[in-house]
């Protein structure tokens, strides 16, 4: 089986597309007969090339803080929001796109013997397994 390629600009092509089509599909669904659980979102940011620090970190305290530009969208949700910063991958060895992603999300090394997939289950996975629990869906 070949390499399989596809550039960035098709990516972000395709999920502005998706973006744009979501809330336009929400009105095809029929209502909800019971209220719904709070949702529960898990988000992860990933720079591989870096970020603007002054952008990206808080400033102030622990639990007075004010979000730099970057994550200021996460404004409405502040008090929800808890930012891991400046952590140490030693497992993301090598080239930090596909590896430093693996190892982010699974805390394992990328494993060569998988085509550089995970060694492990990753935290989206591990979270839904937990929270799904008793319910239809995850």
């Amino acid at each position: 089986m070949g390499n399989f390629r596809i550039d960035r600009r098709t990516v972000i092509r395709g999920a502005g597309s998706i973006a744009i089509a979501l809330p336009f599909m929400e009105i095809m669904g029929e209502k909800a007969l019971a209220a719904p659980d709070a949702a529960k979102r898990y988000i992860t940011f990933y720079t591989p090339g870096g970020t603007v620090i002054d952008d990206w970190r808080p400033k102030g305290t622990e639990t007075n803080f004010q979000f730099g530009s970057i994550l200021q969208p996460l404004e409405a949700v502040k008090s929800k929001v808890m930012i891991v910063d400046g952590m140490n991958m030693k497992v993301a060895s090598g080239e930090q796109h596909i590896r430093g992603l693996v190892a982010l999300l699974t805390g394992t090394r990328a494993d060569d013997a998988k085509n550089g997939f995970s060694a492990g289950p990753s935290i989206d996975q591990i979270l839904a397994k937990r929270l799904s629990q008793g319910k239809k869906f995850k």
